[in-house]
């Protein structure tokens, strides 16, 4: 192999990687929503926006996984948007509950993936 050959191998695993990592974050929020509803006895109302978002999250994270460039950065946008009116917007509007450590690992997450993709690697030739 050569060496824009093995650049080229390296970007596509780092976006594998980070790709599983943002698949990872939309499958725990849609997990968190399952499973501390029936424990709590507190269902959320707006459950379907939660899903919609997870999922809309996983589909652009799909994209990643494909290599696009525009994926990354509405990515991006889109999961600030969403933890932002997450965070401070649905529970003092809509009396949304959020569990802060399960956002807290979306997060860092989220955080690890972006990092993973935008690290700069030394090849040597």
């Amino acid at each position: 192999m050569n060496s824009q050959e093995v650049i080229k191998t390296h970007k596509r695993e780092k976006h594998i990687i980070a790709a599983v990592l943002l698949y990872a974050v939309s499958v725990l929020g849609i997990l968190n929503l399952f499973t501390t509803a029936p424990f709590t006895g507190v269902y959320t109302k707006l459950m379907s926006l939660d899903i919609g978002a997870y999922v809309l999250l996983a589909a652009i994270a799909y994209f990643i996984y494909r290599g696009s460039n525009i994926a990354k950065i509405g990515y991006a946008i889109l999961a600030i948007l969403w933890y932002i009116t997450l965070i401070f917007f649905l529970p003092e509007r809509f009396g949304h509950t959020i569990d802060t450590y399960v956002i807290f690992m979306q997060v860092i997450l989220t955080v690890l993936a972006y990092w993973l993709l935008f690290i700069t690697t030394k090849h040597t030739q």
